[in-house]
């Protein structure tokens, strides 16, 4: 589109009076901002804490305002992850207030298998389970109790074994994602522990079978690595 003289001409008139006023704003007195005769301003807290959505446990920290929790980010001061967050971290605000997540127990009321539910109090649903517990110990058959759990480890595994231990029963089944690989690395190495790779000073990096960008491992430390070194 061709622009001809008198255009040209204003055009560089607005951009001259823009740049003007753009250097005396701040001379210029602003309104105060409108606001709701009851509005104050909230009270901000970072609160460090750990991401459970996968085993790499990244580091994080929520954004709270006035006791309220707002927003997931990486925590920067966290010695592994470094800040850095996969986008299943950030969207684990998600399981505090999406409409469709479970706000409390639910009790089965069809047969096994169906999608009838119907909500109990947590009072209602601890006291059923105590009792389930209790006559099943006064039974004497507390040995038939099998504790089931996820990727549970530290603190938490230790007072699943020690309540299951209290209670009488030795069955604690967690799941520990095992995929064969400690006992490979054991009957090569001598070893149960995974190999400690140094991938940020790699040159070349070829994985066969293994995501590294996907859920292999930890998902910030691979995307610390430049690109140019994986393949």
């Amino acid at each position: 589109m061709a622009i001809d003289r008198r255009e040209f001409v204003a055009g560089l008139g607005g951009f001259g009076v823009g740049l003007g006023l753009g250097g005396v704003s701040h001379w210029l007195p602003l309104p105060p901002p409108k606001v709701g005769p009851d509005w104050t301003p909230g009270r901000e807290q970072f609160v460090p804490s750990t991401c459970l959505l996968c085993p790499s446990h990244c580091g994080i920290r929520g954004r709270l305002v006035d006791g309220q929790l707002v927003r997931i980010e990486g925590n920067p001061l966290h010695p592994v992850s470094r800040g850095g967050l996969c986008p299943k971290g950030y969207a684990g605000i998600q399981l505090l207030y999406h409409p469709g997540r479970l706000k409390g127990p639910m009790e089965r009321t069809g047969p096994p298998g169906s999608d009838q539910f119907r909500p109990i109090s947590w009072p209602e649903a601890l006291d059923r389970v105590t009792a389930a517990l209790t006559e099943l110990r006064a039974r004497g058959e507390a040995r038939s109790l099998a504790l089931l759990n996820g990727h549970v480890t530290g603190i938490m595994e230790e007072i699943l074994r020690r309540f299951a231990g209290a209670y009488g029963t030795p069955h604690v089944l967690s799941e520990s994602y095992g995929d064969g690989s400690a006992e490979v690395l054991e009957l090569m190495q001598g070893i149960r522990a995974a190999p400690a790779f140094d991938l940020e000073a790699s040159d070349l990096v070829l994985s066969f079978g293994a995501g590294l960008s996907e859920a292999w491992w930890s998902l910030p430390l691979a995307a610390r690595i430049p690109a140019a070194r994986r393949t």
